[in-house]
């Protein structure tokens, strides 16, 4: 119809089919291919590409998301990756490898000797011990190497274990991680400008965390024995105490205390 007469959006239709048929098919596997990846690579030890541009490096040219991909150090690296990636591994049922992962960086930075006394046998407890509550899948040779620390922690006890979880989630986990939809999703999310969802800030207000604390225990699921008394809102680590009722018949989550379950209190990280 146009051949005649040409006119200047005369191919609009057919280039967005064409768009279209790019974006959905063509560019997903782009993102995820080796190519891809070899380019992000490049461009994080700051070679020049083919076409001779220096280019400032990946912090200017390379998204956050997008970094992922690279390496898995770089998603680790990452306080919203790691929170992305332990939504991947909690669909997986694997969220204990990344939880152990977590405690043993944050163990790692302790430095009172009480402190790490106690959270060095919380540690093994919940991961490696025999009647572990999320146990994780490491060999006897780390287990004992771990165990033989805990009358006397250190500050690398855990170092043994944490590396074959590391491998193990670099091999396996992290691999169908950056093939995911839920990569991919994110990925399209930061390229379309949209902002990075589902990440508290770090710091905020007390009326916030007050707010945050609430929902959460209001969400709680009520199948543990053992219960952790929170007076007047805060967490307070030497009123725990083991009581016989369940959770489902404990006092409502009103006055001056609250109560959650050990196994949620150590899975928000809190102890």
């Amino acid at each position: 119809m146009f051949l005649d007469n040409p006119a200047v959006d005369m191919f609009d239709e057919a280039q967005k089919q064409i768009h279209q048929l790019m974006r959905r098919d063509s560019y997903v596997r782009f993102v995820k291919s080796d190519l891809y990846k070899n380019k992000l690579m490049e461009e994080m030890e700051g070679k020049p590409g083919q076409t001779g541009d220096q280019g400032d490096g990946l912090k200017e040219q390379v998204g956050r998301v997008a970094s992922w991909a690279v390496h898995v150090d770089k998603l680790l690296q990452d306080p919203v990756g790691v929170e992305v990636f332990s939504e991947f591994l909690r669909k997986e049922f694997s969220e204990e490898n990344i939880l152990f992962w977590k405690a043993c960086e944050q163990y790692r930075q302790l430095t009172s000797d009480s402190e790490r006394n106690a959270e060095a046998g919380v540690i093994y407890g919940r991961f490696l011990s025999p009647t572990a509550d999320d146990p994780v899948n490491v060999d006897g040779v780390a287990r004992s190497h771990t165990r033989t620390f805990l009358d006397n922690p250190t500050v690398d006890m855990f170092d043994v274990a944490q590396k074959q979880i590391y491998q193990l989630m670099r091999r396996d986990s992290y691999v169908r991680f950056v093939k995911a939809d839920l990569y991919k999703n994110k990925l399209m999310e930061e390229m379309e400008g949209k902002p990075l969802q589902g990440q508290m800030p770090d710091k905020l207000p007390v009326e916030k965390r007050e707010e945050k604390r609430v929902s959460i225990y209001l969400k709680l699921s009520a199948r543990d024995e053992f219960l952790i008394e929170i007076f007047q809102g805060e967490f307070d680590l030497s009123e725990y105490t083991a009581c016989p009722q369940r959770a489902a018949s404990a006092s409502p989550i009103t006055g001056s205390h609250r109560v959650l379950t050990l196994r949620h209190y150590r899975s928000l990280g809190i102890f």
